[in-house]
């Protein structure tokens, strides 16, 4: 019974480190381009383990929410609780490239009176001294390719 326990965490716990962050990139991308993304993009959300790039994401699925949202307080719950998201996803792993440059992307787009835009020239100067040294080469495509139309 103790070995049956120790295998069903195992294999759990193989399960969530082979987590597909190709497909998590791909799912943010069409949300951010579509409404129609962002429920695919939840549900590849709702089984990836919890790590501060996933953190991240999630926030960024909230703010893609306040986006959709009609009504106004819901816009601002989510918009609020999407950056609180994001901002715990970096205190996490403040040398995260992936999640300097989900922000990033994120304070780029939104408008100024929101005042979520202080770290834009942080984010941005942190993810091109490290561009070079970015291995996943599926992010360091999505990152220049960012850069090159905004």
């Amino acid at each position: 019974m103790k070995t049956l326990a120790i295998m069903i965490l195992f294999s759990i716990n193989a399960a969530a480190a082979n987590y597909d962050i190709v497909a998590v990139r791909t799912a943010y991308a069409a949300a951010a381009r579509h409404r129609s993304g962002l429920a695919c993009f939840r549900q590849i959300l709702a089984t990836a383990p919890e790590n501060p790039v996933i953190t991240c994401y999630r926030g960024a699925a909230e703010m893609m929410e306040a986006r959709y949202a009609v009504n106004p307080i819901r816009k601002l719950s989510a918009f609020n609780k999407g950056k609180q998201m994001i901002e715990t996803g970096i205190a996490a792993d403040s040398n995260n490239v992936e999640c300097r440059f989900i922000r990033y992307g994120i304070q780029r787009n939104l408008p100024a009176m929101l005042s979520y835009n202080h770290q834009l020239r942080t984010d941005s100067t942190m993810i091109v001294q490290r561009l070079d040294t970015i291995e996943d080469q599926d992010l360091k495509k999505r990152i220049l390719n960012f850069m090159k139309q905004n």
